[in-house]
């Protein structure tokens, strides 16, 4: 689950064996004492792709960032980067921030004046990306 900054939290959805992630998702919205026990589910807007085990950031500004992941329907391991946009409630395909390959494991981390340093899992390629400009 992911904490948003408007305070619900954001949720994909397994398909029936439990394991691998779909295009579903769901958003757990708080009562009004800010309880998620008894908050309210409601489904958000498909991702474009599906993908399991992906590396993911909430952004400053609201949106929700999801790249790569394993078990895609973008063909297995996939470099697809996606960004959801709460108010919209659109998910939109944007190009990745540099050459990423078809392997799945990117790590983010958050730098200075939220940019994303992007580092390989399994090598030492790394990138930072600034969400705001998209490069």
């Amino acid at each position: 689950m992911f904490l948003m900054t408007n305070g619900t939290a954001l949720s994909n959805q397994f398909d029936n064996n439990g394991f691998y992630c779909t295009k579903k998702w769901w958003k757990l919205t708080p009562d009004n004492f800010g309880s998620f026990i008894n908050g309210t589910w409601s489904p958000i807007a498909d991702s474009l792709n599906t993908r399991t085990f992906f590396s993911s950031a909430v952004l400053k500004d609201g949106r929700f960032l999801v790249i790569g992941g394993e078990y895609s329907d973008a063909g297995g391991d996939s470099n697809k980067v996606e960004i959801y946009d709460p108010v919209s409630n659109t998910w939109t395909a944007i190009t990745p921030p540099f050459r990423m390959d078809q392997r799945w494991r990117w790590r983010l981390f958050f730098i200075a004046r939220w940019k994303i340093l992007l580092g390989y899992y399994n090598g030492t390629k790394t990138a930072i990306y600034d969400p705001v400009t998209n490069i």
